[in-house]
């Protein structure tokens, strides 16, 4: 997770997500019991998931919960040509945007 800047961390089970900003992206990461990077969650194995909002667009998430069903909420800020402003999105517990909730999954 090199170059990421973690704003916080949540226990899922006996795994440990850490989320912040990794290159102006919003991103979360996904580690096992063991430490390892849980290549079970996030885009194609990675164990991370990055939103993408735009060129040139700083992004991180400020927080995130985990619902009864697994699936993970992030609230967090980027920036617009307007200032900042909030976004919230919702993950699938493996870590796959969830395209029904809105339009950053």
């Amino acid at each position: 997770w090199l170059g990421a800047v973690p704003t916080a961390s949540l226990l899922v089970g006996d795994k440990m997500l850490l989320y912040g900003n990794d290159y102006y992206r919003a991103t979360a990461v996904r580690f096992t019991a063991s430490g390892a990077v849980d290549a079970t969650f996030g885009d194609n194995g990675s164990g991370r998931y990055w939103w993408e909002m735009g060129a040139n667009t700083d992004a991180t998430i400020e927080s995130a919960c985990q619902d009864s069903a697994g699936r993970l909420y992030f609230y967090g800020t980027r920036w617009a040509s307007n200032g900042q402003v909030a976004f919230i999105s919702r993950v699938k517990a493996n870590g796959t945007p969830d395209s029904s909730f809105n339009q950053w999954g």
